[in-house]
């Protein structure tokens, strides 16, 4: 009988280690086995720490789904306020130009009142006489300008301009024309007798029926010839003769009224006052 009943524990705890060990190998299989079918739970069956973390990471992915309209909202916002710091710069910028234009505005007004004051001054100022000489004559340019700075002359109170003068060439000692021109060869056939080796009769132009006795650059040896000629009854006379030519003058502007007596002058040169007395504005 004492065996019948430890058989029956013995059996009794073989089949228990048994069936632990049976369930210890489905729940090892349910774990590792990639194919089996996942476990549906309840919400109710969940505990609840496990409900904490759904909740949780259910929050996570709603902020998550939400941040492209937080980014395009932050993007709007920064540029509208990019479009609003250039709306300033704008402002700013125009606000700059204005200031410039109001002191281009202001600068002309104060040049105009220079002008004005300087005219109004310029008014109440006693006009000053300024004379006008005329010098020359110049054998070029380069001698004007040279004589300007030994004259200490501002050349731009000088004004060069060409001129027709006569100057002078010789002493020609003349017989004066008859009133014919048979008259004239009379004369000249009687001065030939006289051995005048120099006499020759015009026949033309401004002396024409005239004869020259001579040429001579000194008035002296012209004069001696005369008073010889006239011992022989042969009425004679000086005539200076010049030659057009065209030289440089020039006219010089200045308030020194003395000054063609300051002034220097080559020994050829001469010094008149103009004919017009200019007025300084």
């Amino acid at each position: 009988m004492k065996i019948l009943v430890l058989l029956a524990l013995l059996v009794n705890i073989i089949f228990f280690l048994w069936e632990c060990n049976s369930e210890n190998s489905l729940s090892s299989n349910y774990q590792t086995d990639p194919n089996a079918p996942k476990q549906i739970l309840l919400q109710s069956e969940v505990p609840k720490e496990k409900e904490k973390k759904s909740v949780t990471n259910t929050k996570k992915k709603g902020d998550k789904k939400l941040s492209p309209v937080l980014a395009s909202k932050t993007s709007t916002n920064k540029t509208t306020a990019g479009q609003n710091d250039t709306k300033l710069k704008t402002k700013t910028a125009n606000t700059e130009i204005k200031d410039k234009k109001l002191n281009i505005k202001i600068d002309d007004a104060q040049l105009n009142k220079k002008a004005e004051d300087a005219e109004i001054n310029a008014k109440k100022e006693p006009l000053k006489e300024v004379y006008c000489f005329q010098v020359g004559p110049f054998k070029s340019e380069n001698a004007f300008k040279k004589w300007t700075e030994m004259n200490s002359i501002d050349p731009a109170f000088t004004k060069p301009f060409n001129k027709e003068i006569e100057i002078f060439r010789h002493y020609m000692v003349y017989y004066p024309n008859a009133e014919s021109v048979e008259n004239s060869i009379e004369n000249m056939k009687r001065i030939k007798e006289l051995k005048i080796a120099d006499a020759w009769l015009f026949n033309s132009g401004e002396y024409k029926g005239g004869i020259s006795l001579g040429l001579y650059d000194k008035k002296e040896p012209a004069q001696r010839l005369v008073e010889k000629y006239a011992k022989e009854k042969i009425e004679s006379k000086i005539i200076p003769i010049y030659e057009t030519k065209t030289v440089l003058y020039a006219d010089i502007s200045t308030i020194d009224k003395n000054f063609k007596n300051v002034v220097s002058l080559s020994e050829n040169q001469i010094i008149v006052s103009c004919e017009n007395i200019l007025k300084a504005l």
